[in-house]
């Protein structure tokens, strides 16, 4: 959140600080207001650990690099690069 003034604006990032893949709708949106993370990294990770994931738990790089290359392969994949 960026106060100026007497205005706060909510500035979301432009990729999942996670998986590092491009926000490229609501529900990503929404999931990073939810979970501070992409909507597959909210259903792939945060959601299965939901505990441990508010507690500020993070899988490793390997882990993360190991989901996105699943989703590549995916024909349901969202068109992540």
């Amino acid at each position: 959140m960026i106060q100026k003034g007497d205005a706060a604006l909510s500035v979301f990032p432009i990729d999942c600080p996670l998986c590092k893949c491009v926000v490229i709708d609501e529900m990503d949106t929404l999931s990073i207001s939810r979970s501070g993370c992409c909507f597959d990294c909210e259903n792939e990770i945060a959601d299965l650990n939901r505990t441990r994931w508010l507690e500020g738990w993070r899988p490793e790089a390997e882990k993360v690099n190991e989901i996105i290359s699943k989703r590549l392969s995916s024909p349901h994949s969202r068109g992540y690069i």
